[in-house]
């Protein structure tokens, strides 16, 4: 494992941060010895930089006047998942281009696949949550009718996302559904509550019998998530900690938008994917 590669616990942490050389950076990088000493040698190093040198932050300080600096942003700015891609077959401060990250990145994703896409935004200290699944070039007619099934499937569900309605009508009206075109439902992964934070009470299973779970009221705004396989239920996680792949190798899908439960028909407050 390199000496940049580190485990904690399930997690893959790679620390990205330049070394800094000023023979390669194109950019004011010095380093100067100097004798303060008399008769007996006193020698000092000071590192002259200019800024926009190695890994560095963009933060707001720099383009607004009363924009916030790095040292006022949390941590968890800066931390989140990503794909690692190695590309010291270029030349130093070579420019990267799409070719390159194709070569980099292997066949990861390949014409034919089905890519889930799922996106979270946060505004005014309330956040959103959606996901939509997308075919990859030309796929087979397969893939195609689990992607409308599964679209399908939530606005099934949410003809249930009305005041007085119960948390597993909703799942139950996607399972019977799915279900009846051959399909399954994921258990391990559930919808769920969105407000302050992007996962709150309550969960939203996509399974079960109806009639059961808190009554749904007006104001309530949760995420419901459909997550259908091709094949069986059964799921497992990767060594990563985060890739999950079906048992039997079979195709799954993913739909979700963020709703709020008003007097009268559910409204979507997250731009139904197409």
């Amino acid at each position: 494992m390199p000496d940049c590669v580190y485990k904690m616990g399930n997690l893959r942490i790679v620390d990205l941060t330049k070394v800094l050389d000023p023979k390669t950076e194109s950019r004011r990088c010095h380093l100067i010895r100097y004798n303060t000493g008399g008769p007996i040698p006193d020698f000092h190093t000071a590192l002259d930089l200019t800024s926009h040198l190695g890994t560095h932050c963009e933060c707001p300080y720099h383009h607004f006047e009363d924009g916030k600096s790095v040292g006022e942003l949390p941590l968890t700015t800066f931390m989140g998942r990503a794909i690692y891609v190695n590309i010291d077959f270029l030349e130093p401060n070579s420019h990267i281009t799409g070719a390159d990250l194709d070569r980099a990145c292997g066949d990861r994703i390949q014409e034919g696949d089905i890519v889930s896409v799922d996106v979270g935004a946060r505004y005014r200290g309330f956040n959103g949550d959606c996901a939509g699944t997308f075919p990859c070039g030309k796929c087979s007619d397969e893939a195609l009718r689990l992607i409308r099934i599964t679209r399908q499937s939530f606005f099934e569900g949410i003809q249930f996302a009305r005041v007085g309605y119960r948390i597993s009508d909703i799942g139950h009206a996607v399972q019977e559904y799915a279900e009846s075109y051959g399909y399954s439902l994921v258990r391990e992964y559930v919808g769920h509550g969105v407000g302050r934070n992007m996962h709150e009470a309550p969960e939203i299973p996509n399974y079960g019998a109806p009639g059961h779970g808190p009554k749904l009221l007006r104001g309530m705004t949760i995420a419901v998530e459909p997550m259908v396989n091709a094949g069986t239920a059964a799921i497992r996680q990767m060594s990563d900690g985060w890739t999950v792949k079906t048992r039997d190798g079979k195709y799954a899908a993913h739909y979700e938008n963020t709703i709020l439960i008003t007097a009268g028909e559910p409204e979507i407050l997250t731009a139904p994917a197409p």
